[in-house]
């Protein structure tokens, strides 16, 4: 594999890893809202607000950093293992 392929597949894993992120922040926010709204001593008091789930600075900066961690190329990675067959000598 080449290395813009894999510089790319590294900034679509990361990417996908934020997006799954938001997404499970914004389930527990719905759940949350939703236990609010059915419970009955806590009509009185605010629904939970999304601030409380999601940091819009620092959630955001996760996804680019994660992005940005692509994996080594071929050149920098560990040395793959040698075969140990025995070589054929010719006579």
């Amino acid at each position: 594999m080449d290395v813009p392929t894999l510089i790319l597949l590294g900034a679509a894993g990361g990417a996908l890893r934020g997006l799954i992120d938001v997404y499970n922040r914004f389930q527990s926010w719905q759940a949350a809202r939703s236990a609010h709204r059915h419970t009955p001593d806590q009509q009185g008091e605010s629904p939970p607000r999304f601030a409380e789930y999601f940091d819009p600075v620092a959630d955001p900066i996760a996804a680019a950093v994660h992005s940005a961690l692509v994996p080594a190329p071929p050149c920098c990675s560990a040395p793959q293992a040698r075969s140990t067959a025995p070589t054929q000598r010719s006579s």
